[in-house]
């Protein structure tokens, strides 16, 4: 069976220079036993140690996730309440009511066009149970996974993903919604609602919620990669949990839904995540900490579309093809024979950016000459050569 074993520590290193926390170092690992390669490929490690008044470090694509403790840095934002609820006594808000109600969503226009993990969109999804998504769906989801997870909506941003509920119809259930022109931002808020694990006990005990989603105009509201910023904003908090063990989930999601950048599920936060609280702000934003070593100055993402030449070569009957990536992008690994027939498709999934081992098990297959085609989303190719000798 398995075992697990707590070794010693196998290696040691000095990273030059001054490297803020949340930096992710990439590092080529290589396992050897008996002298034999039983694995290369990269390890990403993580310059720590990451306190609450840290932001959450960056997922593959480069969304970083500040909140507004993270005082010592220039991108944390400051909760600012904005009102969208018309019938606010104290500050009635500009807000159009979606008429939303248990398990249902509706399709709105933002009002400019908003770019999330590189794609261009100019409507977004609102669900009842607070979350949107940028690619419509026709399941309104009331239960919440991690993220990232191959469940739920696809391009997800969730402020407070939970069973909001209305009691069978017997509580209001207000969402608003407000494109604000002059300031070029888009804002949803759920406004004063009950949740499906104590809404039973309405009026008189229970929770309620209300928090916001803000989408910023990228063209009036510039980051380095041209993605917009995101803002969540909690007036009223709180986390329960009916007895599934979930609690909430609350941070975003990739449009493939294979990377994304996690603050709180099952009551626990990511590191760096300061405690849900009344009069937290999240932002979400590809800005890394000023004074940050970028990847790309540090040169550990290749600007390139690149397919490295397979080793050992010749082989028998396992290779490695590596390749690098410039962008997230969706690749396809086709081997052929001699006579330009196709043998085996290797892989067909989305990458993400940098350096990259694929092997082969070519086990099945008769010693002779074979080429591998690298494929990208936009018919891109390369192609290397490689010879199985058994």
């Amino acid at each position: 069976g398995d075992e697990t074993v707590i070794t010693d520590v196998v290696a040691t290193g000095t990273i030059n220079g001054d490297i803020p926390k949340g930096t992710k170092v990439g590092v080529l690992t290589q396992l050897t036993i008996d002298g034999q390669i039983i694995f290369e490929g990269p390890m990403s490690l993580v310059v720590g140690p990451i306190n609450v008044t840290d932001p959450i470090p960056p997922d593959e694509y480069g969304y970083w996730a500040y909140d507004n403790h993270d005082i010592s840095y220039p991108e944390a934002p400051v909760y600012e309440w904005i009102e969208l609820n018309p019938n606010d006594p104290s500050d009635p808000g500009d807000g159009i009511n979606l008429n939303l109600s248990d398990d249902t969503m509706t399709t709105l226009d933002i009002g400019f066009n908003f770019v999330y993990y590189g794609n261009n969109y100019d409507q977004i999804t609102v669900c009842s149970n607070g979350w949107a998504s940028f690619e419509q769906g026709n399941i309104p989801y009331f239960s919440n996974f991690a993220i990232p997870m191959a469940l739920g909506p696809y391009a997800m941003i969730a402020p407070f993903n939970d069973d909001l509920d209305d009691n069978n119809g017997t509580e209001p259930f207000n969402v608003f919604s407000w494109y604000d022109q002059d300031n070029h931002r888009f804002i949803i808020q759920w406004d004063n609602v009950a949740n499906n694990h104590s809404d039973q006990n309405c009026p008189s005990d229970c929770e309620r919620y209300t928090f916001e989603l803000v989408l910023y105009d990228p063209a009036y509201y510039e980051t380095e990669s041209g993605n917009g910023e995101i803002l969540f904003q909690y007036q009223e908090i709180h986390d329960v949990d009916g007895g599934g063990g979930k609690y909430s989930t609350i941070g975003i999601e990739s449009p493939d839904q294979n990377i994304g950048s996690l603050y709180r599920f099952n009551n626990e936060n990511s590191v760096g995540g300061w405690p849900l609280e009344n009069g937290l702000a999240i932002k979400f934003t590809t800005d890394p900490p000023s004074g940050y070593l970028s990847i790309q100055d540090a040169g550990i993402i290749p600007e390139v579309f690149e397919l490295s030449n397979a080793y050992p070569n010749p082989f028998n009957p396992l290779v490695t093809i590596p390749f690098e990536l410039g962008k997230m992008d969706r690749i396809k690994l086709d081997v052929f024979d001699l006579q330009g027939r196709l043998v085996e498709t290797i892989s067909n999934e989305v990458y993400s950016v940098g350096k990259h081992f694929v092997q082969w098990d070519a086990g099945e297959f008769s010693s002779g000459v074979y080429f591998i085609r690298m494929k990208n989303s936009t018919g891109q190719l390369k192609h290397t050569r490689i010879s199985l000798i058994k």
